[in-house]
């Protein structure tokens, strides 16, 4: 497990940005890996997003509908597309 929120932060969005870098550490860290449920579920989605083909920045914007529309939320209230 990560334990570190920052950590966490940094590895999303680092799978964001450059999904590509997945490759690199698939290996590394998986979905059990990760702390915070919000951040397991964010993980999850970017995979499933680019097993089915949006791995550019632009499915950000996917994403963020996507992750709204299965419910995903944050204790504070933030908006997913303020988190992302």
């Amino acid at each position: 497990m990560l334990h570190s929120e920052p950590l966490e932060k940094e590895i999303l969005a680092l799978l964001i940005k450059h999904p590509s870098v997945y490759s690199d550490i698939d290996r590394l860290v998986e979905s059990k890996d990760f702390y915070l449920s919000c951040h397991r579920k964010i993980f999850d989605m970017i995979l499933i997003l680019m097993k089915d083909g949006h791995d550019d920045e632009s499915s950000e914007v996917v994403l963020i509908d996507r992750l709204e529309a299965s419910g995903v939320s944050f204790s504070d209230s933030i908006k997913i597309s303020e988190y992302i």
